[in-house]
């Protein structure tokens, strides 16, 4: 991840699409990274004992989230260059939708 790199590009040149583009990819591979790793934890039994299927399933939800909002981070990008970051704080009501939803467990 070039994190550093592409928040100082963007804080830098926000106003052009290179910068914007180049960011939300970097979010969207962190969201994608996060997504796999808890799979991976999930499927080989790495979780602890303590972490109940609610949270692990309430966490998958939140990876989801995150991952479609740096997809539409990305496609903004294009079409409002200069604003296309704040799609990310459409997150913080989300996860709190998410907090309140019934979660169904499937095993």
């Amino acid at each position: 991840m070039i994190v550093p790199f592409s928040a100082s590009s963007l804080g830098e040149y926000g106003s052009y699409i290179f910068p914007n583009v180049i960011f939300n990819l970097n979010m969207l591979a962190i969201a994608l990274l996060l997504y796999i790793n808890l799979n991976y934890a999930i499927r080989k039994n790495l979780m602890q004992e303590k972490v109940n299927k609610t949270l692990i399933n309430y966490s998958k939800r939140r990876n989801e989230a995150f991952i479609l909002i740096a997809l539409l981070a990305v496609i903004l990008s294009y079409i409002i260059v200069s604003s296309s970051t704040l799609v990310y704080i459409l997150l913080l009501p989300i996860y709190a939708a998410l907090r309140k939803l019934p979660t169904t467990i499937h095993d």
